[in-house]
């Protein structure tokens, strides 16, 4: 079970990894008109609830998103009525970060050393416009992704209420289905994971990378 949980947050930061690189490849896209509105320094916090499907499997998870707008995208996880921590997923202007809380192990990597390993340039503020519904829908060879609607903000600023992802390679495919909702401006969180060194073993990226060719060798 520690294994699966593990396995979940390391699949969705190679969504993210995609997503943020999909602009660099051939795609057929749709744009989202928009009214932004949005200032560096603006915190919003939503609930979140995200399922990750691969062939008969399925995981649902629970959690909160929250956001500073050009600044960090923060992604707790949690699992059933009890809300059992599963992890966090941070990712900052210079840092992506990994916290899985079930085996006590993170990993910290630079995005020069993501876009290294993916071969393909990769930095927050590519990632940051789909979590605030600036990214447009669109499709490319390997994976598809689309807004399942929007909630209207106050001065006409808008959020997604959920995006839809499905990556299709090498004759897989997994679907991640992030569901929004009850967002509020609200500042009033820790906007930086703070990690106890001695209690969590760091992976390095390599090894992170070893364990998401397990994943699709497994699915």
């Amino acid at each position: 079970m520690i294994m699966r949980y593990r396995y979940l947050l390391l699949t969705l930061v190679a969504v993210l990894s995609l997503m943020s690189c999909s602009s660099t490849r051939k795609a057929v896209r749709q744009t989202i008109p928009t009214t932004s509105g949005w200032n560096a320094g603006d915190c919003v916090t939503q609930r979140c609830n995200m399922v990750l499907k691969s062939g008969n499997r399925s995981v649902s998870l629970g959690g909160s998103l929250r956001m500073k707008r050009d600044d960090v995208i923060q992604m707790n996880l949690t699992y059933g009525f009890l809300n059992i921590g599963v992890g966090t997923l941070e990712l900052t202007q210079d840092s992506v970060l990994f916290v899985s809380r079930m085996t006590k192990q993170y990993t910290r990597s630079s995005y020069d050393e993501v876009s290294q390993l993916l071969g393909k340039n990769i930095g927050f503020m590519d990632i940051q416009k789909y979590f605030w519904g600036e990214g447009g829908e669109g499709k490319t060879a390997v994976m598809s992704w689309k807004y399942s609607g929007f909630t209207d903000m106050d001065n006409g600023r808008k959020l997604p209420t959920g995006l839809e992802v499905n990556v299709s390679a090498s004759g897989h495919s997994a679907d991640a289905t992030i569901q929004l909702s009850n967002p509020r401006e609200d500042s009033e969180w820790n906007q930086r994971t703070k990690i106890n060194e001695k209690s969590y073993d760091r992976l390095t990226l390599e090894q992170v990378a070893r364990l998401l060719l397990n994943i699709v060798n497994k699915i």
